[in-house]
């Protein structure tokens, strides 16, 4: 199918867009659109996976691409990787993007939230899930010591939440187990975790 059959005309038309499920992204389809856009941005409404190094060497023009939900993981985590390294690629993981976008987030009155939560790379980030015993020898308590201390957490971490699973060392009776998740945007978690019972609110959030 020619795309011109579909083409409505240029007054018509801001932005050009195809979906595209193969892993090839044909150099026909973008020759084609290209040549009907007139220099106007070309985008990729829909893939399965993005596309590679190698393709947008060949097809500069594509402005962005959305992976049909899903499906990013279809994509292994390292071609994720590569994609963002790349220096022509702009993502909200790196920090030109939030210096390119300063004076609009200005404009729009979103500077505060820009400046106060840039996240480093994912793939960069430290990932802290696992399970962890406490060492005491290496550890500073206040003067109760470390009877309200957790002698065990059972970490699982996502890309927004850092799940917390504490078990404490109750002498007299069971062991106390309690469940946590922290949002890992500076967002405030509170829980019932303090001294017998006390509200206690935290916060986390990525830093260098």
């Amino acid at each position: 199918m020619k795309y011109t059959h579909y083409h409505p005309g240029d007054e018509y038309v801001d932005i050009l867009s195809l979906d595209e499920y193969g892993r090839d992204l044909n150099q026909a389809y973008y020759d084609s659109l290209n040549a009907l856009s007139g220099g106007k941005p070309m985008v990729l409404g829909e893939v399965g996976n993005p596309p590679s190094l190698e393709i947008l060497e060949k097809q500069p023009r594509w402005s962005f691409w959305v992976i049909w939900a899903g499906m990013v993981r279809s994509t292994p985590r390292k071609e994720h990787h590569t994609l963002l390294q790349s220096p022509g690629m702009l993502a909200m993981e790196k920090q030109v993007y939030w210096d390119m976008a300063k004076a609009y987030h200005q404009a729009v009155g979103l500077a505060s939230a820009s400046e106060q939560w840039i996240m480093p790379p994912r793939f960069e980030a430290a990932d802290f899930s696992g399970n962890w015993i406490l060492d005491e020898d290496d550890s500073e308590f206040g003067r109760m010591g470390a009877g309200f201390a957790p002698y065990k957490l059972a970490i699982t971490q996502n890309e927004t939440d850092l799940i917390v699973e504490k078990t404490r060392l109750i002498e007299y009776d069971d062991d106390v187990v309690t469940c946590e998740t922290y949002k890992l945007d500076g967002t405030e978690t509170q829980s019932n975790s303090g001294f017998r019972g006390a509200l206690r609110v935290s916060t986390a959030y990525w830093s260098a």
